[in-house]
């Protein structure tokens, strides 16, 4: 039996599903800053993209884990190409580090963990922090820049514009984010979750064009990616 999957039927459903989370999320943000409700039988902190271990962060991390799984995929299937293979492989790491990040939530406990100490300690480490999101991404833009160069112009388009939106988000927002709780004595106020909502929103979304990039890359290129359960005798 063969399970046939389409890449733009994914991304239906996928957009659907983050149109959802971001809808919730609009609800709780009114529920809690007009009408002071912030629990409401416990579905709120279940929604709210800003929280850990939730629907949100469980569904990006299972996009991670899927695309770090796709990845390990075409490079299984290139895995003749020792160059492609090494690249391929590494990027399937990559994206299971952050699916892991993502459901133990360990950067975020840092920062958290950082806001409830000193004052003055509070703005540099943003600022910090933003500094590591950017030494990161230029270590991983030079280690990948030829790599990705070399990929077909549409699957290579998908990539690049993927890798933008998802930086931005991670480290414009976070600025952002920083700056507001700097000029709003530490408070977790409306426009902290706004910002917080806009981020997550266009990571999700960076990681959904990702998955496509990937899935079109298998289908067109690596002669689609499959498995087979079965025993030899």
């Amino acid at each position: 039996m063969t399970i046939e999957i389409k890449p733009r039927k994914v991304v239906l459903v996928l957009v659907a599903i983050i149109a959802l989370i971001v809808v919730a999320n609009v609800v709780a943000l009114v529920s809690e800053f007009a009408f002071g409700h912030d629990y409401v039988f416990g579905l709120i902190p279940l929604v709210a993209i800003d929280e850990e271990q939730n629907i949100p962060t469980y569904f990006s991390s299972l996009m991670w884990l899927v695309c770090a799984l796709l990845s390990l995929g075409i490079a299984a299937a290139e895995k003749a190409n020792r160059r492609s293979y090494f690249y391929w492989a590494a990027l399937s790491l990559i994206c299971l580090y952050i699916s892991v990040d993502e459901f133990v939530a360990f950067h975020e406990r840092v920062v958290n963990a950082q806001v409830r100490g000193p004052v003055a300690t509070r703005e540099p480490f943003y600022v910090s922090w933003v500094l590591v999101y950017a030494v990161v991404v230029a270590a991983v833009a030079l280690t990948f820049g030829r790599f990705v160069l070399r990929l077909p112009s549409e699957i290579r388009r998908l990539i690049i514009i993927a890798g933008v939106a998802y930086v931005f988000a991670a480290m414009g927002f976070e600025w952002l984010s920083g700056i507001y709780l700097t000029t709003h004595d530490w408070s977790f106020g409306l426009g902290y979750h706004v910002v917080t909502l806009f981020e997550e929103t266009l990571e999700m979304a960076a990681i959904v064009m990702l998955l496509y990039a990937l899935m079109s890359y298998a289908a067109k290129y690596a002669g689609g990616i499959g498995f087979r359960i079965g025993s030899r005798p």
